[in-house]
């Protein structure tokens, strides 16, 4: 199944063509579910010294990060899409990018900024998307399929049903058919998860 680019982004709608008071009202209400989703570990800073105590962590984004280009995507801080986006993040298939729009970052700068525990869900989640593409038979083929067998049964580990219902409800409003909608309550489930590890090792299965 093709799947429309449009769709793959971060829990948020693509820019709007509505009226301002609209617009604003759909990404307050669209933030305040990323925010919800988004775990309350402390903010990170990825490819910045950190701590010591958080070193660990640090050094698993790296891996993920580093995962994702092996896969042959190119990520993208800050590029001038985000300036003024309702989205925090997106992947396109067809074009094998990640695009992430940092809470802190000035779009259309493309320079990276202090790192956020939202802008880290944004980026779980995007990668996830690669996995989802390379198990369909490869990246860049725009076809994604789910990595768990039993993806509602999985997303329950991390979401009570109301939210699950949220996520599907939201991306059907954009216009997302059912298999879409999988794809994204997998996506926020494993963002949620918050083990890039554990990303990483699926990356190197789909797509090394």
């Amino acid at each position: 199944m093709n799947i429309p680019n449009r769709y793959h982004h971060s829990k948020k709608a693509q820019k709007a063509r509505l009226k301002p008071q609209a617009v604003r009202a759909r990404k307050a209400a669209l933030k305040a579910l990323k925010k919800k989703l988004a775990t309350l570990a402390a903010a990170l800073t990825v490819l910045m010294p950190i701590a010591p105590a958080q070193a660990q962590s640090q050094d698993s984004y790296k891996r993920l990060w580093q995962a994702v280009r092996a896969a042959g995507v190119t990520i993208y801080l800050n590029p001038p899409e985000c300036y003024g986006a309702s989205f925090d993040g997106n992947y396109r298939s067809a074009m094998q990018t990640i695009t992430i729009c940092q809470d802190n970052g000035i779009g259309g700068s493309n320079q990276e900024a202090d790192w956020t525990a939202n802008d880290l869900d944004t980026f779980r989640h995007e990668a996830h998307h690669v996995a989802q593409d390379c198990i369909s038979g490869g990246a860049a083929n725009n076809r994604l399929e789910t990595v768990y067998i039993d993806t509602y049964g999985f997303a329950r580990q991390f979401f009570d049903d109301t939210v699950i219902a949220k996520i599907v409800s939201n991306y059907r409003i954009l216009g997302a058919d059912d298999h879409v909608a999988v794809l994204e309550v997998e996506a926020s489930a494993v963002a949620q998860m918050n083990d890039p590890n554990a990303q990483v090792l699926a990356l190197t299965k789909y797509c090394l």
